[in-house]
């Protein structure tokens, strides 16, 4: 099996995609809090988490996974899971492989590709194949096709007949259609010819709104499912990248611009449950980082950094940033390749008496290299107090 892709795009090679809006933008007072890092010593990463289990994904020649993940959705005990291989797969609570979605193909009820999919809270399924939307039942039996006018690369349902859109190369990002396709709203005018779509660009926050944030800075867009009404907020502060500093940043080449501002950092993923928000910073002091937000209170709860333990996994003390590859209400769900565990478990053998490891050791005893690496991976749900 492949190795996993590095999913955050380090300093050096980063390619930041900004978002400009050319209507009159009224920020509201939601959630601004400061983004700063509360702890001054190494931690454990179980001593953050309220709770955590693990899913091991079956594997077998139907329901192979390939070197990475795209998007994991978890719905009425399922796992819905995109991946390189190009298919949506789908497994139960258990983590054994029940189906898959479509397939593909030109013909009736194919896609060419999945930009991006979500299910339907009545269990029904609706893929996104960069115009059309291509629905289908719960066990996945086709519906129909709904062609779309626009470029669309991620969706978010918000109920039975409304959907929320990221677009691009088109005059808006965010557009809301109906189930039928036809538009409903627009928001945020786009000023680039082209824009490239996120895993996961509609994050859930708290328990009935999500976030879409602007390039990669503290300006985010608000969708509220209680009224359908867009806002948008300066969620973050004290030294975050802004959307007016971003655009600024593409003119003036990136990284010189960063080596101006060192303390200056950027919101390189986010992923978001019903209490918390995760998100990965990095800048050109201080590194990469994870801060988790309470949304109830709209402070920083907990920091993770390189020099944390990861008593969970026992992989990088970042293991969950893969988490921004998730829509989950009442979790985060990470994943993690066999061989990283297991080259983990050779580098902190001091933990050989924890649980954990002693499970990973007796899971991995009397399997070879190949075996390994062949494996789907391990998801992890977690949940922070």
């Amino acid at each position: 099996m492949k190795k996993k892709h590095i999913y955050m795009l380090s300093m050096l090679s980063m390619v930041v995609i900004a978002i400009c809006c050319k209507e009159k933008q009224q920020f509201s007072n939601e959630s601004i809090t400061s983004l700063k890092s509360m702890a001054s010593k190494p931690q454990q990463i179980s001593d953050m988490l309220q709770s955590f289990k693990f899913i091991q994904l079956e594997t077998t020649d139907q329901s192979l996974i390939g070197g990475h993940i795209g998007k994991i959705k978890k719905i009425v005990n399922k796992y819905f899971i995109s991946s390189d291989r190009k298919e949506l797969l789908v497994f139960d609570s258990t983590g054994l492989f029940i189906n898959k979605i479509g397939r593909i193909g030109q013909g009736q009820g194919e896609y060419s590709s999945i930009s991006d999919y979500d299910v339907f809270e009545n269990g029904n399924i609706a893929i996104l194949d960069i115009n059309k939307l291509l629905l289908y039942d719960k066990y996945g039996i086709y519906i129909k096709t709904v062609p779309l006018d626009i470029i669309g690369f991620n969706i978010k349902i918000v109920n039975e007949d409304r959907i929320l859109l990221y677009s691009s190369g088109e005059k808006y990002v965010i557009y809301e259609i109906n189930i039928s396709g036809k538009i409903i709203n627009k928001k945020i005018e786009s000023l680039q010819s082209m824009r490239l779509g996120r895993n996961i660009a509609f994050i859930t926050y708290g328990y009935n709104k999500v976030i879409t944030q602007i390039g990669r800075s503290n300006d985010f867009v608000f969708y509220n499912f209680n009224n359908n009404e867009f806002s948008f907020s300066k969620l973050l502060s004290d030294n975050i990248l802004t959307a007016s500093r971003e655009e600024d940043l593409i003119k003036n080449n990136g990284l010189r611009y960063l080596n101006t501002f060192p303390d200056l950092k950027f919101i390189d993923g986010v992923a978001g449950c019903n209490t918390h928000l995760l998100f990965a910073c990095g800048s050109t002091n201080d590194g990469f980082s994870v801060q988790i937000l309470n949304v109830d209170n709209g402070k920083v709860q907990h920091t993770i950094s390189k020099n944390d333990i990861n008593d969970v996994t026992f992989t990088s003390p970042f293991f969950m940033e893969y988490a921004c590859l998730s829509d989950v209400k009442d979790c985060f769900i990470t994943y993690v390749y066999h061989d990283d565990i297991q080259a983990g478990l050779e580098e902190h053998n001091e933990f050989s008496e924890n649980p954990n490891y002693c499970k990973f050791e007796e899971l991995y005893k009397n399997k070879n290299e190949k075996e390994i690496q062949e494996k789907n991976p391990l998801l992890v749900e977690f949940v922070f107090y």
